[in-house]
């Protein structure tokens, strides 16, 4: 049997791994390749946890196997979730990237705004509220209460997660500035709060717009910002749409900074749902009639004739469109009627669709690619 060791990058997954082996002896298979040459420090820490059985072999066998993963969930077994603030978590994923990839850090210097809007692993609220929600057992550790006490955060996660292996030692624990020590590239400070002094206002205004809701239902609500500190941030949402209005949603679109959760990192032509359910946010402009049609050019994943997908858009609880997606209809154009009770004391609206059965490639056997594909935004226009 699996049982996940799950988190958004850089949220103390790699901490917790290296309680497992020292205070249990277990070492936490690795789904992801890895470098030789990087991976060879960590051997002492948390041992080799490069796979050696598949993981549907792990599956069918009774024996226990902890497997890191930072992907969106994909099937029901027993979970341990760790988060960390979005804002530290972010900030620490941004610097990670700059240091151990240097093409990112000579192409792009703009790697936290990308992380914020269009991030990997379904972007940080998107992974949080997907692993928090699921109805299969998952024990959620926040990695600012497993740094202050390590090991009762370990022994409550093993007992929830009902699994109990003996202690073989408990004593001498790894702390994070012993971790740093050793690969201080890696293990920075394991500082919370850093995002104080570290993340630039307009950035923060635009985290905020994007992982707010997360945020607070996850309970970091520390210099949580209103709609309106975000509505005066300058360049922190997409500015206001109005009749005439043309929202694109490719890498280089105008609409990027409208994509909240649930969405994957956006291509050429558009922007993939990852999620079943995922989210656009924008500002409604002032003076604008109602009701407003919103006409959306999608593509789907179908990739066979035995698949189909049912796509909802609702506007707070009030749905303003739905369509079927099949290998016949599998691309096309949507029409939305925004009405203007759905919208917010700041203006915006925020729209969310609802996506029946999404997809990964890798599940069919079409590649290597595990994100739940449903639905492709490409463009909404705006219309009276």
């Amino acid at each position: 049997m699996i049982i996940w060791l799950a988190s958004y990058p850089r949220s103390g997954n790699t901490f917790f791994r290296a309680l497992l082996k020292h205070v249990y002896g277990i070492v936490v298979y690795e789904p992801y390749p890895s470098d030789p040459a990087r991976a060879a420090p960590f051997k002492e820490i948390i041992g080799d946890g490069q796979l050696s059985l598949s993981l549907a072999e792990m599956g069918r066998r009774d024996d226990r196997y902890i497997v890191k993963t930072h992907d969106m969930p994909a099937d029901d077994y027993p979970a341990i979730y760790l988060v960390r603030d979005g804002r530290d978590a972010l900030l620490s994923h941004a610097r990670f990237l700059l240091d151990y990839d240097q093409a990112t850090a000579n192409a792009d210097q703009g790697i936290l705004r990308q992380l914020i809007e269009t991030p990997p692993f379904g972007g940080w609220s998107a992974n949080v509220m997907a692993w928090t929600k699921r109805r299969a057992s998952t024990v959620l550790v926040k990695f600012e209460e497993l740094i202050a006490a390590p090991l009762q955060e370990l022994r409550r996660a093993m007992s929830a997660i009902g699994y109990q292996p003996p202690e073989i030692r408990a004593t001498d624990l790894p702390h994070f500035d012993d971790l740093h020590r050793k690969i201080p590239q890696f293990f920075r400070s394991g500082r919370v709060g850093a995002w104080r002094g570290e993340l630039p206002y307009n950035l923060h205004a635009l985290f905020w717009h994007r992982h707010g809701d997360a945020m607070r239902k996850i309970g970091y609500t520390d210099g949580a910002l209103s709609a309106f500190d975000i509505c005066q941030a300058e360049d922190s949402i997409v500015k206001p749409v109005h009749a005439g209005t043309t929202l694109t949603f490719g890498s280089s679109g105008n609409g990027t900074s409208a994509l909240m959760n649930g969405w994957g990192t956006p291509e050429e032509w558009g922007t993939w749902s990852v999620a079943k359910q995922a989210s656009l946010k924008f500002a409604i402009g002032s003076n604008q009639d109602f009701p407003l049609t919103a006409d959306l050019k999608y593509r789907s994943f179908v990739p066979g004739a035995d698949y189909s997908l049912r796509v909802a858009c609702r506007a707070t609880d009030l749905e303003v469109g739905s369509w079927s997606c099949t290998p016949a209809r599998w691309h096309g154009a949507q029409r939305l009627a925004l009405p203007e009770n759905p919208l917010g004391p700041d203006g915006a609206i925020r729209l969310d669709f609802v996506i029946s059965e999404p997809h990964s490639p890798a599940e069919l056997g079409l590649g290597m690619d595990h994100r739940l594909l449903g639905v492709g935004i490409e463009s909404l226009h705006f219309a009276d």
